[in-house]
């Protein structure tokens, strides 16, 4: 079965989630970024989600954008009022 690595940010507005989406961008580091930024208790882990096959995520988490994305992308979504920065690491 395909498997997906992931990782996510978890913020409360879409202006800093497009803010760390830039500096992902131009080099910083992911995991520094979702430990200062993150409201998910993966923080404490840089934000990974460990892996997971297709219909292994709950619905409404990151599952759609990370197996809708090519691995090393980024995608930003709405999640219950509030904004994931979400990546494939492949």
């Amino acid at each position: 079965m395909a498997q997906a690595t992931a990782r996510h940010i978890l913020v409360d507005d879409e202006a800093l989630c497009e803010e760390l989406k830039t500096k992902i961008a131009g080099g910083e580091d992911f995991a520094d970024l979702a430990r200062e930024h993150s409201s998910c208790p993966s923080s404490a882990q840089g934000g990974d989600l460990g892996s997971f096959g297709p219909g292994q995520r709950r619905s409404g988490s990151c599952k759609d954008p990370v197996w809708l994305s090519p691995a090393g992308s980024y995608k930003s979504h709405r999640l219950n009022f509030r904004r994931n920065l979400a990546t494939n690491k492949g």
